[in-house]
Formats: structure tokens, C-alpha cells, sequence
């Protein structure tokens, strides 16, 4: 079974329309600069890079870490350089355990010199396979067959549509760069969820306001395809100021719900009584505010607490989003298909204010006035939904002074209207596949064996699909029989006779299902099973996890270890224990259990001594 890490790297249009790229065409500038920096499907360089920001991955990457610096009080004028030598100290920390372990193969040239220019070595679009993450230090393969450094990523397994594509830049020495930040105290979002280095962090250029915004984006697994109609904000960044400007709610910030919500919904404002301590940072900057030290221990048990300085993300286990998904509940949203389109339409139209590393703040708010804007369309009051206890006076009015400071303003819903529409840059895609690829083009510098194990499987024909030779891979493809058992999955045509997969069907005869083999008891108990293990090796090695994780032998077994984690994760026992002995799919599991995917980890991860 072949599990696809990603969705593909999108362009966004000024219309809104999405782009996929895939590789850059033999005529294309591809040996003048980073296969990034060409349109694939122009074959031109984007024209809005300028010549000058046209930098290779490892010197995007310092920049873009430069002034993710600089926005946590790093001096400007040092930041580059600064971020050059942590780059450095990385690569020194990578090689000195290949040399404890006598790979002299797979060590890693300094990326940057004395005067900070980048190291030839990482000057080249030299592909190669990419290895999970966890992959240690030790074992992790940087070269290729001539010893040349890996700098780009294809995806491993050819998309069923897309075939093969550029994914990412190589970044081997994610695990010591992130290692360093820590003891540093610095956050960075290079290497932090995936061990490369996406596409959005180190291919920007100019946005209509000036700022340096991502001019292609990666969607990886974990997230909707760009035209899902859940998708309503995540997308490039380059034209974000033109999306703001089309919403028809404006930009709306997480401050801007208090003075609405404060006299509408007091609910939100009521500080939960229960075990544990209330956030320390929220605490920390609402003293930094003028708030005393009690009320903002109250304010800061408050349910809005967890939208304006909390986990405001879709999905994790808070008040807040408990709060909110009574109201869907009580709206009907996912129970209503007409429900759900009214809803989307007024996601999309507030325009999503960008903080950084917010954990999901301006989501959190965005997501409260869509459902708001629905009830009022519906003409539904939601208070049946949340209650009507009072909550104290001094709570509101500390969190309505606090807004006002950061500039929040209240709303009125009357004067702002209702959108009879979606956004109009949304659900755009760009339905021209010519210039896909289903193998890697011979004028891509590629290891014959990289991506799956064997090779990629060639077509009968022996040349390669789309504009690299042989026809588009939209013609390729077939539809399922009516009795295929793996027609969910696209079908049972990708399966070969040889126990392979094809992710291209026409590649492999009909359906026989005398090919397959199932086991009699058990027949998805071993990918179960391997599925487990390997999502439990990447929660071991993923540092923005583990950090949230206080005890690693908690037994689901043990009443008392379970009552100690729900407290940790703010659910009940008996949930955490049925997502601690769930088997499979993580993402799943946070989907049944309406948890973040981040909640499933922690859990897995404080009972994994015993699991």
C-alpha cells in the first residue's frame, strides 16, 4: 500500500485560479536556476520574482528563518547573518555524527562562508529520494549515485492524476536545526512539521502590500485539496492582500469578536472551574497589559481565552471549540448539506488576518462569526445551544479593554449585510494537464531508483506522460468496475500481478481477483498494525510534540493514568483511552473523536512505553 504524503505545490493566479506545478519543461531556463523558480507551466520564470530574489532553497530558507528572527526581537541588521550560522552549526552537528559513524559519504558540505555565500554544492537541482523523518541523523542518505547533495524532493509515489512532481527542498539537517533553536529559545516553522523545506517558506516574492508573501504553497496530506469547499484560506500567499480586499465581510481580527460576543453570548466569557492551570502565557500578556494578577487568572479560564491567546484550532479539545461545536450542532451544519454550503459561504468571506504562529487564534475567531453570520441568515438563536448562566461582569469588561488596546473594534452583523455568494477567487482550479508528468522526465537529475522501491514503473509505450513525452495523464486513467472491491481506492487495476502498485491503471490489466491474497482473520491487521508503528516513530521524533508530553508510560489500562492525561487534554477518560488503544490512521481517529490531530499524538505518545 502506497500512502501519498502529499497533495501537490499550487500556484495561485491573480483570479484566484490554481495552478499545479509539476516539473520544469527541457526548454526551460532548468539549468539557470531553481526548478522552483520556473512556472511549469509556462516554462518561464515567475514574473513575480524579481531577478534578484531569484535565491536557491538554502538561501531562501536563511532568509526566510532571517526574519522569523527578527519578528521574535532579533537585532535586523544581525538576523541574516545570525541565521547563516545556525544553518552552519546544523550541518557541523549533522556531520559530526555521520563521523562517529564512519559516513564519510553523506556528510554535508558548510552551506555558507566566512562573507555568508552559499556553498556551491547547494547551488544545483541535483533530486533524490525523500526519506521519513524518522530517519535518523546516522542513516539519512544526502548524496547520490556521483556524491552530488540531494537538494530537491519529488514525491516518492507518483499522484493517481498528477503523476510525478517537485515537492520540496532537501533541508537533511532539520532534526539538529530545530535542535538548536530550542536551546536558543527561537522558533522556527523550517523542518517544524516536515523535514523539508516547503515550497511557501523559501519561494516568495513581493505581495501587493510589499511584504514577502509565499508565491507557491504545498499541500501535504493532512490538509483539504485546495478546491475542497472546507478549504476557505489556505492557499497561496502571494495574493492574500487581494483576497482581503474581495472578502465581503473584511478582515477581521480575533479581537474584533469580543465586544460582539460579550453581550450576545456571555457563554464564552464564563472561566471554567475544573482541575488544572490556566495558560501561563495568556496570563503572562494580559498582565503585560495593565490586568492584575487575579482577574487575569479568571480571564484567563475564560472559553474566549483559548480564541485570542489559546488553541484557537479547528479540531482541538478547548472550551472554546467545544463551545462552538455545540452551536454547529445546533445549526445543523454537518447534519445539513444546505446548512453547510451557507456556512462555508461566510468563511470565506472574512478575510483571514495572518499572525504567524497564532495556533490557530484567527481561525478560531473566523470560524465563530461564519457560524453567527449562518444563524443569522437562518434567523436561529444560538443561546439555546450554549446556555445562560451569567458570567461575571469583571471578566467581560476586562476582556473588552483588553481588545480595545490591540485595536479590536467591535461589529455590527446588521450593517455588515449578508454575502449571497462565495468568494470570488475560491474553487478555482486550472483543469490544463499537459504540462504533468507521470514519470521523471530524462532531463530531470534523478536517480533511476529514487521514489518507490524498484523504480517507477514504466508505461508500455516507455515514454514518459504529459508534455515529457506520451500522452497527458488525464487520458490515461479509467474508471472502476462495479464489482471492484477497491474501487474507494481508485480501483483495483493499480494493483499488478506482482504485489506492486501503479498509481496509473491503464498501466496494469483488469481486475483479477486472483491476484490478491487476504489473510483469513485479519486481512488489514499487518498495514494496521505497521500504519501504528510507523505514526508512533514520528510522534517520537517530533519535538513540538514530545514537549507536551510530561510521562511516557502511562497504561490505557490504568483508570488513574487516564484520569491524569484527560485532565492534561481536557477530555474525558474514557475518550482518551479508546484513542490511546485505536489502531490505524491517527488522522481518522481525530476526525471520529472531533480532536486535533495534535491531542491523538499526545496521547499515543504518553502511553507508548506501554503500547
Amino acid at each position: 500500500m502506497i500512502i501519498l504524503k502529499g497533495k501537490g505545490v499550487f500556484k495561485q493566479l491573480p483570479d484566484g485560479t490554481l495552478v499545479r506545478m509539476s516539473f520544469p519543461g527541457p526548454d526551460s531556463p532548468h539549468t539557470e536556476m531553481s526548478h522552483f523558480h520556473i512556472d511549469h507551466k509556462t516554462n518561464k520564470p515567475h514574473a513575480e520574482i524579481p531577478d534578484d530574489m531569484r535565491y536557491w532553497p538554502k538561501e531562501a530558507a536563511a532568509r526566510f528563518y532571517a526574519e522569523e528572527l527578527i519578528a521574535q526581537g532579533y537585532p535586523k541588521e544581525k538576523a541574516l547573518s545570525f541565521a547563516k550560522s545556525v544553518f552552519n552549526q546544523a550541518t557541523a552537528r549533522f556531520n559530526a555524527i555521520k563521523n562517529k559513524h564512519g559516513d564519510d559519504k553523506n556528510k554535508l558540505p558548510r552551506p555558507f562562508d566566512e562573507n555568508g555565500e552559499l556553498h556551491p554544492a547547494y547551488m544545483t537541482n541535483t533530486y533524490g529520494t525523500h526519506e521519513a523523518r524518522r530517519v535518523p541523523s546516522s542513516r539519512r542518505k544526502t548524496t547520490n549515485h556521483r556524491g552530488d547533495v540531494i537538494n530537491l524532493h519529488a514525491n516518492n509515489a507518483p499522484h493517481p492524476t498528477a503523476g510525478r512532481a517537485l515537492e520540496s527542498a532537501a533541508f537533511h539537517t532539520h532534526k539538529e536545526f530545530q535542535e538548536i533553536n530550542k536551546e536558543l529559545g527561537f522558533e522556527s516553522q523550517l523542518g517544524l512539521r516536515s523535514n523539508v523545506l516547503e515550497p511557501q517558506h523559501i519561494i516568495r516574492a513581493p505581495g501587493e502590500d510589499g511584504k514577502m508573501r509565499g508565491l507557491l504553497r504545498r499541500y501535504n496530506s493532512n490538509e483539504r485539496f485546495p478546491t475542497h469547499p472546507d478549504n476557505t484560506h489556505a492557499f497561496p500567499e502571494h495574493h492574500a492582500q487581494a483576497r482581503r480586499n474581495q472578502a465581503f465581510y473584511g478582515q477581521i481580527s480575533p479581537f474584533d469578536i469580543i465586544a460582539t460576543v460579550a453581550q450576545r453570548h456571555p457563554r464564552f466569557f464564563i472561566p471554567h472551574t475544573g482541575a488544572g492551570r490556566p495558560p501561563a502565557n495568556v496570563i503572562e500578556d494580559l498582565m503585560a497589559q495593565g490586568v492584575s494578577k487575579q482577574l487575569a487568572n479568571q480571564m484567563a479560564r475564560a472559553p474566549i481565552a483559548q480564541a485570542m491567546l489559546g488553541r484557537g484550532k479547528q479540531g482541538s479539545g478547548t472550551q472554546f471549540n467545544n463551545l462552538l461545536t455545540a452551536i454547529s450542532n445546533h445549526l445543523e451544519i454537518k447534519q445539513n448539506p444546505d446548512v453547510a454550503i451557507l456556512y462555508r459561504k461566510h468563511k470565506g468571506q472574512f478575510a483571514k488576518e495572518i499572525k504567524g504562529m497564532d495556533r490557530g487564534r484567527t481561525d478560531g475567531a473566523i470560524r465563530l462569526m461564519a457560524m453567527l453570520k449562518t444563524a443569522q441568515e437562518l434567523d436561529t438563536d444560538v443561546n439555546a445551544a450554549l446556555g445562560s448562566s451569567p458570567a461575571p461582569q469583571s471578566v467581560i469588561e476586562g476582556w473588552n479593554s483588553f481588545s480595545i488596546q490591540q485595536g479590536g473594534e467591535p461589529i455590527d452583523f446588521e450593517a455588515m449585510g449578508i454575502a449571497e455568494d462565495h468568494h470570488a477567487m475560491s474553487n478555482r482550479i486550472d483543469p490544463d494537464t499537459m504540462h504533468y508528468y507521470d514519470t521523471i522526465p530524462h532531463h530531470i537529475d534523478m536517480d533511476d531508483t529514487a521514489g518507490a522501491p524498484g523504480g517507477a514503473l514504466p508505461p508500455p509505450d516507455g515514454g514518459g506522460g504529459g508534455a515529457g513525452g506520451g500522452p497527458p495523464l488525464d487520458q490515461l486513467t479509467q474508471e472502476p468496475s462495479a464489482d471492484d472491491p477497491f474501487a474507494a481506492q481508485g480501483g483495483s487495476t493499480g494493483f499488478r500481478a506482482t504485489g506492486g502498485f501503479s498509481p496509473f491503471p491503464a498501466f496494469a490489466p483488469q481486475f483479477d481477483p486472483n491476484q490478491f491474497k487476504f489473510s483469513e482473520d485479519d486481512p488489514m491487521g499487518a498495514i494496521a498494525t505497521i500504519m501504528e508503528r510507523v505514526q508512533r516513530h514520528d510522534t517520537w521524533e517530533d519535538a513540538s510534540i514530545m514537549k507536551s508530553v510530561s510521562r511516557v508510560n502511562l497504561n490505557p489500562k490504568n483508570a488513574h493514568d487516564m484520569r491524569f492525561l484527560a485532565k492534561q487534554v481536557e477530555l474525558e477518560p474514557a475518550d482518551v483511552r479508546a484513542i490511546a488503544m485505536s489502531i490505524g490512521d491517527w488522522d481518522r481517529v481525530a476526525k471520529h473523536f472531533q480532536v486535533g490531530r495534535d491531542v491523538v499524538d499526545i496521547i499515543k505518545a504518553s502511553c507508548v512505553e506501554v503500547l
